[in-house]
């Protein structure tokens, strides 16, 4: 009566995203501005993978397991992998700003992004195992169909970071 069982819950995420920019100055004196164009991809995929201590038996249809999120909220039901194929981002984008030169290789800049995203969403699913007529049975589920959208902002990936920025910048 005293023996311990332990639930593991294993998240696994990978993401990647890279850009190539190219970008012009014109301006005299101490006042130059820049612009140029970025192109950049995105790509997130991640799993989840559920390990049960008490394990489901035709004569344990609803074993006491840890609920993460739902995934073990269900009587008689436990998912033991969820699958997101992420989403993939790809972008265009017009950068445009000035800068000050304070010093002879110091200025003081600003920049601003307007960014096209287009952004694609693979098929979640889920595995889950369920007691039925006295037999364990895995199932796979699709949860979200897959989708796609497009938009056109400040931010490059959708992310939280917007496009426009002030720096300080030394030439070398």
């Amino acid at each position: 009566p005293t023996a311990q069982v332990e639930d593991l819950r294993q998240i696994k995420n990978n993401s990647i995203g890279f850009g190539a920019g190219y970008q012009k100055y014109r301006g005299y004196g101490k006042l130059r501005g820049t612009y140029g164009v970025l192109a950049s991809y995105y790509l997130e995929r991640y799993t989840t993978e559920y390990t049960w201590g008490n394990q489901m038996t035709p004569s344990n249809t609803n074993p006491t397991s840890t609920n993460w999120y739902g995934a073990g909220s269900n009587p008689g039901e436990r998912n033991l992998t969820e699958s997101f194929y992420g989403n993939t981002t790809v972008g265009l984008g017009l950068i445009g700003g000035v800068e000050y030169f304070i010093l002879p290789k110091i200025c003081l800049g600003g920049e601003f992004g307007l960014y096209y995203n287009y952004t694609w969403y693979g098929q979640q699913s889920y595995t889950y195992e369920v007691v039925q007529q006295g037999v364990v049975q895995e199932y796979d589920q699709a949860v979200d169909p897959k989708e796609s959208y497009s938009s056109l902002n400040t931010r490059v990936y959708d992310a939280a970071n917007t496009g426009g920025r002030i720096y300080l910048l030394f030439h070398f």
